[in-house]
């Protein structure tokens, strides 16, 4: 940015970039320094500098270690958190949040570092600042937070600043930065920021992840169909073209995405080249095909009849004969909601509200927008709004269920929505159809009828007094009714005061008397923002008429609370300058949904036990053998202590998570990962007493247990003592004891000798086939977490062997399974680009041949990137970079099953470690057989396990 202004006017620029930035901020407060960058507008700056113009808008996050991942500002008490010396946002949290302890740093850099190391627990700074320097400095275990820091908005903005004695050379800055076209700045941010929806001038970020990206690049115009009849809110001209609200929300999404839109010509919302419908709602009739956004706006409905009837509500309808449009929306909403009603569909709004005037329908319902649109096009007087319903269009953009990255980059754009962004396009439709003119013909019926009715109300008095007894006497059964619903009823006005008439059960939600205290006080609240939230909102309801605009205004406000340990669901109304706030009390509802969800798993969990309980069993042997192992080593002297082989321990422990994955345990894989991250992150992990510390210090064995508490409830202590046991069948039992009775008779036949011992072990071996049929769920459990379709096929021969050779063999071939479908098989969408099945394939193949057994796992999926691999490599091997660089596919493919060697750009809990491969290799090598891998770029990749069989196996 500097270099292009600095040719634009002329100037030679030299930089200065060793100090520290609160140096940096010292010299140009002396004036020993001509220009600071990228420096925020702050009223202690306003004292020493002048700011030019904004250039553009960096707003700022959270960044933290991965296994902790803190996402607000609140779940920093107490914790310590760095950034540079003299940075804006120090002022801020000391009066914001004074029980956060801050460690002041020299550089955004040195901050990171701290964060990396565990010295400190996190730091602040702009998204495009930290993801370039994490890139840079390899800090991998680093985790931005998904959302922008709730700052004042103002210290968003990045300026140029000057001593106050450089008053010249803030005009020739102001003037150079006037130059900069657009297109200018935009690809600077390219270079460096990497987004080119970043904000620039006014306007928001998009936090696009790499695959919403490579959508908005390579994506066609998409397709999108509309309601051509729906007033306002959409249609179409008479020449065909988009017209409406949703026209404008469109071209926002294109200015802030750079997504573009094609739209067509169909009267067929169901047609299959609609991609995206821009004005839906999420029924069931499209949702077989559709996935819907967040909320784009929402449309209560009204009820239109003639003026002569009275006010309708939503249970006043029962009985009555009602229009609506046949778009099917408004009659399925309706029908949804058990409306005992009679429906006649119209083609138009405007041929409905006919009927209504001619008497052959008692109302027309429709949303508010549509209805007074027509009523004010069609100057329609004898017809009213009646009354509102309790029932809302929440309307959202459909999107065809094969493009999620849409979905995904639509709701985020949603999101970006400002309240201004909102109103402005509301307020430009129903201007339009609210001011179209005045009648002044009806003001004077208006005048008369008016003179007319104060008539009345003199001769009626006695009646008005009557009808005023009965009136409080509903009242009185109405508040009955409140005190009795199970929900508290309050209201509080723009001071925030709640109001003396409340219900009953605000006390008891509450645990005070409400009445005449502040809102904010009785609440939960976590800062001073969400307190000013209350303030801001009331101000904003006060100001403006408009329906939609409250319903709005009101979603704002948070709609659940956890108070004295129970989930109270928050509701907001306007009434008469004041917010009604309805509380309910959802904790039983909410628990209920716990458990059943926690019940789901628990019977997976003991499914996978009754049919998978002998490898199970075999499994948590070895597994407390290997813990057992590793905690004697911690307990003995440093000699012994200095046998342990971290690498060894690391894939043991890696193949362990991924099995216990696969039969369902819930806290055991857990507690392994995070022992697993935990001894990565050490730095010198040549220190084996703390590698071991990490296990014996460890919670792992409380886990296992945990997790078979479940077993135990259901099936009782004796079914976890008798693990493993074999069960023989009473046909092998006659035949075993007929056989040993014939041995015994004939002690020196050896073939009948031979023929016992066969039969023995034949008890004993397992079908080989039969194991590898049991990872067809871990795939499709792996698949679902991944977002991902994927078909498992075993073929081959059935072959039986020896448990007790292969059973290393069969778990360590997990991470084969892993690897393909989090970094093999594509996803659908890009499959489907690729001109792939949406549905990935991994093809498991067994074979015997004379004394060898082969095995074979194959994905049709992307293929090994041997360019990262060569990367990998030559940051690895320094002193071999000329090599790997003249090393072809097939001689660099074997350097994959290298212990820490990976092509994936980031860890998981399910695949990413470089240990997966090596495991299996080990394995492979114990068994004195051999692993090959090929890979075909865009084709897939094969692994041949070859491994020789022995005497004992079938």
């Amino acid at each position: 940015m500097v270099n292009l202004l600095a040719k634009k006017i002329g100037f030679t620029v030299e930089f200065i970039t060793e100090s520290s930035w609160n140096k940096l901020l010292n010299q140009a407060y002396e004036n020993s320094l001509d220009i600071l960058v990228n420096i925020v507008k702050t009223p202690e700056r306003t004292e020493h500098l002048l700011f030019t113009k904004p250039y553009a808008k960096l707003p700022n996050i959270l960044i933290s270690r991965q296994e902790n991942n803190y996402q607000t500002l609140q779940q920093l008490k107490g914790k310590v958190l760095a950034f540079p010396e003299g940075f804006y946002v120090g002022e801020f949290l000391k009066k914001s949040f004074p029980k956060i302890k801050i460690r002041l740093t020299h550089s955004s850099r040195e901050a990171l570092k701290l964060v990396s190391t565990g010295a400190v627990d996190a730091t602040i700074e702009s998204g495009a600042v930290a993801k370039y320097l994490i890139e840079k400095e390899g800090l991998t275990n680093l985790v931005l937070a998904n959302n922008v820091l709730e700052l004042d908005k103002r210290h968003e903005a990045l300026h140029l600043a000057v001593n106050k004695k450089n008053k010249i050379l803030l005009s020739i800055l102001n003037k150079g930065i006037s130059e900069l076209s657009l297109n200018e700045v935009q690809e600077i941010n390219a270079k460096w920021i990497g987004d080119y929806s970043h904000a620039v001038m006014e306007g928001l970020r998009l936090d696009l992840s790499a695959e919403e990206k490579k959508f908005v690049v390579k994506k066609r115009p998409v397709k999108y169909c509309i309601n051509k009849h729906w007033q306002p809110v959409e249609f179409a001209t008479p020449a065909g073209e988009h017209t409406g609200m949703t026209k404008n929300y469109l071209q926002l999404i294109t200015e802030r995405t750079g997504l573009r839109f094609s739209l067509v010509t169909s009267k067929d919302n169901m047609n299959p080249s609609c991609e995206v419908l821009i004005a839906a709602m999420d029924l069931p009739s499209l949702r077989d095909k559709y996935n819907f956004t967040r909320p784009l706006f929402r449309l209560p409905l009204v009820v239109a009849v003639r003026l002569e009837k009275s006010f309708i509500d939503t249970s006043s309808l029962q009985g009555l004969h009602i229009g609506v449009i046949a778009d099917n929306l408004t009659k399925e909403i309706l029908q949804k909601n058990n409306l005992d009603i009679h429906i006649t569909e119209y083609e138009t709004v405007e041929k409905g509200l006919k009927d209504v005037v001619s008497g052959d329908i008692d109302g027309f319902v429709d949303d508010l927008a549509a209805i007074s649109y027509w009523l004010q096009k069609q100057r329609a007087h004898e017809i009213k709004i009646a009354g509102r319903l309790d029932i809302e269009k929440v309307v959202s953009i459909a999107v065809n269920k094969y493009y999620p990255e849409l979905l995904s980059i639509l709701d985020k754009t949603i999101e970006t929505f400002t309240n201004q962004d909102q109103e402005q396009i509301y307020n430009h439709w129903m201007k339009v159809t609210m001011e179209e003119y005045v009648d002044y013909g009806l003001l004077w019926n208006v005048l008369l009828i008016v003179g007319g009715i104060i008539i009345v109300i003199i001769c009626w008095n006695r009646k008005i007094t009557t009808l005023y007894r009965q009136l409080q006497y509903k009242s009185n059964q109405i508040e009955n009714l409140l005190h009795n619903s199970g929900q508290g009823f309050l209201t509080f006005n723009d001071q925030l005061l709640v109001e003396p008439q409340y219900s009953i059960e605000c006390e008891r939600i509450l645990h005070c008397v409400p009445s005449g205290k502040k809102i904010t006080s009785l609440l939960p609240l976590a800062n001073d923002v969400e307190v000013s939230l209350y303030e801001r909102v009331l101000t904003r309801l006060k100001g403006t008429a408009n329906p939609l605009k409250r319903e709005v205004l009101l979603s704002l406000l948070p709609s659940s609370f956890l108070i004295a340990g129970r989930f109270i669901a928050a509701e907001y109304r306007y009434v008469q300058e004041k917010i009604m706030m309805i509380l309910t009390d959802m904790t039983e509802e909410k628990k209920l949904q716990e458990n059943l969800e926690e019940e789901r798993r628990n019977l997976e969990f003991v499914v996978s036990i009754l049919t998978d309980g002998q490898d199970i069993f075999y499994l948590l042997d070895e597994f407390e053998h290997f813990i057992a192992n590793l905690q004697q080593l911690y307990a003995s002297s440093k000699a012994l202590a200095l046998s342990v082989n971290v690498r060894q321990v690391l894939q043991e422990f890696h193949t362990y998570k991924g099995i216990f994955y696969q039969y369902g345990f819930k806290r055991l894989p857990d507690a392994i990962h995070e022992i697993e991250q935990k001894i990565i992150n050490l730095p010198d992990k040549k220190d084996y007493k703390k590698v071991l510390a990490q296990v014996a210090e460890s919670d792992l064995m409380k886990c296992l247990d945990q997790d078979l508490n479940i077993v135990r409830r259901m099936f009782g202590e004796a079914f976890l003592v008798n693990k493993g046991g074999v069960v023989i069948g009473n046909q092998q039992l006659e035949a075993l004891v007929k056989k040993a009775r014939q041995v015994l008779t004939d002690g020196t036949d050896t073939a009948k000798i031979k023929a016992l011992v066969g039969c023995a072990l034949n008890m004993k071996v397992v079908d080989l086939h039969s194991m590898l049929a049991a990872y067809e769920k871990t795939v499709q459990r792996l698949a679902k977490r991944c977002a991902k379709e994927v078909r498992f096929v075993l073929v081959g021969e059935s072959i039986t062997v020896n448990p007790d050779r292969f059973i290393k063999l069969i778990h360590s071939l997990i991470h084969l399974f892993r690897n393909a479908i989090d970094h093999g098989i594509e996803a659908p969408n890009v499959r489907l680009e690729a001109g792939k099945d949406a549905c990935g394939e991994i093809l498991c193949t067994l074979a015997v041949q004379e004394d060898l057994c082969f095995i074979t796992v194959a994905d049709d999926g992307a293929g090994i990137s041997v360019t990262s691999l060569r990367t990998q490599l030559q940051e690895r091997y320094i002193g071999r970079v000329v090599e790997f660089a003249k090393m072809d596919q097939a001689e660099l493919l074997p350097f994959i099953f290298e212990h820490g060697i990976t092509t994936c750009s980031s860890a998981d809990e399910i695949s990413g470690r470089g240990i997966g491969l090596a495991a299996v290799k080990d394995v492979v090598d114990e068994l004195g057989g051999t692993i090959e891998v090929s890979s075909q770029q865009g084709k897939g990749t094969q692994f041949k396990i070859t491994v020789p069989l022995r005497q004992d196996d079938t």
